[in-house]
């Protein structure tokens, strides 16, 4: 049926008559400001109407019969590699344009499959000419790509995602290239060239965390998307002067181009990480990491200006605030060997009554943790003002707390995991106890063992209780012997 209605015949002349009016091989610039303003005015450039019924019957044709998907894709690869072997931005771009049009009407998992390698590989050509025209041509392609139905309304396309993610690393060089470019100066067709190629990498950006996000893949092109992505939200957030200018002009420019708005796409891809805990530790490591590194830490106005706009923007992309200060509460106990002052600062801005506010967490073991941690670590003279003070800060906070036997149990198991954690020894974890009776805290912590020196299941015709499974008491007891670190298995 599908035959009747485009012949194969004719079908073999439709892509040969299109790429005939564009022949003539032309080279190009660095910059090819009358190609740019064209895309601008219209994304089909460089076809025109009189094209329009080719390209219809085209694909339509392959849109009805799938087996003539290999053919076409090797047919539009071998005519994009041509044209840039030539150095021709027409003929090439008319050999992406109709890549365009065979994915938007082809875009199944099972239908992209047939094609999508050959489409990558003329991306990954593209990407590493010298074109700003082919650069934004293949940014465009890959955000069609990202944007079809087997990668957002279903999970088909995790099949792919891996090829996909592997242009992140020159992505990223691509956008740092006209970030300078931008910065060096020029003209407003040159601006226009810089901002519509970062315009079009910031939403593939956006896209790629939306989709790793959601497949969990744990792929390591994904740390440096994530390592990427931070350093532009963060540059917005400090008050970065570069950073706010990239954002501002591109702002101004897609308004002005009625293009989408990349940059809080790709911040809401980002800062939505926060509402799932998982996802929210990984970030909230890396975010850290970065803010010690620029200093964000240093004064408590910078750290809350920092952190108070941090909030606000995951609370405007749906974000859970809690998230935030829960992770960074937890990864506070490896900062003070890095950089105390920060730490000190952090640590005093978390345990205040606003943020507590937002975290469900024991405010009192939290801060008895915290105290162990920074207690132990070795500091220089001149900062053991400031840790003395931000001990007593947290002293406060877990000293006078109500005397129960589950508040000292919850004291005890925190004592225990710093101690195996650190790998505290005898005489450091007599001094610790000794310090927190005279401070009014007797916690009666022994060393005990089992001395147990095996552990052997037993039959399961032994048990006689249907509602037990056999092996469920011997399991829990194996896992108490080796926390306890006694007896083997």
């Amino acid at each position: 049926a599908a035959s009747s209605i485009v012949p194969t015949k004719r079908y073999k002349t439709y892509t040969a008559a299109i790429f005939e009016d564009f022949s003539q091989l032309s080279g190009f610039s660095k910059i090819d400001r009358e190609s740019v303003e064209s895309l601008l005015r219209d994304e089909n450039w460089p076809l025109t109407l009189k094209h329009a019924s080719l390209v219809k019957k085209t694909v339509e044709y392959v849109k009805f019969n799938h087996d003539k998907l290999p053919k076409l894709g090797r047919k539009l690869r071998a005519r994009a590699l041509k044209g840039l072997h030539k150095k021709d931005t027409k003929y090439t771009s008319v050999a992406v344009v109709l890549m365009k049009k065979v994915v938007e009407e082809t875009n199944s998992a099972v239908q992209m499959n047939y094609y999508i390698e050959y489409f990558l590989e003329v991306i990954a050509q593209l990407l590493v000419s010298h074109s700003n025209v082919f650069h934004y041509q293949a940014v465009s392609l890959l955000n069609l790509i990202l944007r079809q139905p087997l990668f957002v309304e279903n999970n088909s396309g995790v099949i792919h995602f891996q090829k996909v993610l592997g242009f992140c690393g020159a992505i990223k060089a691509l956008e740092i290239d006209y970030h300078i470019l931008g910065q060096i100066g020029g003209d407003s067709a040159s601006k226009d060239c810089s901002a519509l190629v970062i315009s079009n990498c910031f939403l593939c950006f956006g896209y790629l965390l939306k989709l790793a996000n959601k497949f969990k893949l744990n792929l390591p092109e994904e740390d440096v998307l994530l390592d990427f992505c931070s350093d532009l939200v963060l540059s917005k957030i400090m008050a970065d002067d570069a950073g706010k200018e990239l954002i501002r002009s591109l702002e101004d420019f897609e308004n002005r181009q009625s293009l989408p708005r990349s940059y809080p796409m790709l911040s809401e891809s980002l800062l939505s990480l926060f509402s799932e805990v998982n996802s929210a530790k990984t970030l909230s490591g890396l975010l850290l990491d970065k803010l010690l590194k620029k200093g964000a830490f240093c004064s408590g106005e910078l750290l809350q200006s920092i952190l108070l706009g941090l909030e606000k923007e995951i609370e405007s992309f749906g974000g859970t605030i809690s998230y935030l200060y829960e992770t960074f509460m937890e990864a506070c106990t490896a900062l003070y060997a890095k950089d105390l002052v920060q730490a000190c600062n952090l640590v005093t801005f978390l345990f205040s009554s606003r943020i507590l506010g937002f975290l469900d967490v024991d405010v009192e073991s939290k801060a008895f943790e915290q105290w162990l941690y920074l207690r132990s670590v070795e500091v220089e003279e001149e900062d053991q003002g400031g840790r003395g003070s931000t001990l007593k800060d947290l002293e406060a906070r877990f000293a006078r707390s109500e005397r129960g036997e589950r508040r000292m149990l919850r004291f005890l198991c925190v004592l225990e995991n710093w101690a195996m954690g650190e790998d505290v020894g005898d005489e450091s974890m007599k001094s610790t106890l000794k310090e927190l009776e005279e401070r009014g805290l007797a916690l009666g912590y022994k060393e005990c063992s089992l001395s147990v020196s095996r552990v052997a299941l037993k039959d399961p015709t032994d048990y006689k209780d249907p509602n037990i499974c056999p092996y469920e008491s011997q399991i829990m007891l194996e896992e108490m012997l080796l926390a306890l670190g006694s007896g083997t298995i």
